[in-house]
């Protein structure tokens, strides 16, 4: 659960960063190549967790329909949150 949750954090950045990217474009071309580039950026994050786009699509359909899975991902990722946070520090990210 660990893994999925930091693969999930790392995609949510991302993805993100992709909706305000595409928030500022108004070429569909441009547009195009940016999501291409996110959904590669996306699909090494899995890679790096050693998890499948199918695998990541099929937990997080468990977490929505199981409240016990659920219950655990929020507490792990509290934990990873709350890690990430003490790494930074008090003054955040420079």
């Amino acid at each position: 659960m660990v893994r999925f949750t930091e693969a999930m954090l790392d995609v949510t950045e991302v993805q993100e960063e992709l909706q305000q990217t595409l928030a500022g474009i108004e070429n569909p071309e441009e547009a195009s190549q940016v999501q291409q580039q996110a959904n590669l950026e996306m699909e090494e994050i899995l890679d790096e967790y050693d998890l499948t786009a199918q695998r990541y699509s099929e937990v997080v359909t468990v977490l929505d329909m199981d409240p016990e899975m659920n219950a655990e991902f929020q507490q792990v990722l509290d934990e990873i949150l709350e890690e990430r946070q003490e790494e930074l520090g008090p003054m955040g990210p420079n």
